[in-house]
């Protein structure tokens, strides 16, 4: 989105700002939209029916992203881990069976 605000005109900028409900001279509000863009993407939420109209609700949605993220990178992780120890306990099985 930032590439968008810098490579259009001051028309398209301003209306696209106004419809997100951003002051054009606001740069803070400006990143934090590009931010919430850029998360929506980089977690596949996807641009659907729900999404924030305002700052306050990007920066809510913006937490909740980061936070989905990382409690799915932890149950994978865990999930892996228990794959895992499935594997040696057969490891030892087989080892176990081969001596005998």
């Amino acid at each position: 989105w930032r590439l968008k605000l810098d490579y259009s005109t001051e028309q398209q900028r301003t209306d696209f700002l106004a419809a997100k409900g951003v002051d054009p001279e606001d740069l803070a509000d400006t990143y934090m939209v590009c931010f919430y863009f850029v998360w929506t993407v980089l977690v596949t939420v996807g641009f659907g029916d729900m999404y924030a109209t305002n700052i306050q609700e990007a920066i809510f949605c913006i937490f909740l992203f980061i936070s989905g993220a990382t409690i799915f990178a932890i149950l994978v992780a865990q999930i892996n881990e228990i794959i895992g120890s499935f594997q040696v306990m057969v490891d030892e099985i087989d080892n176990t069976m081969n001596r005998v």
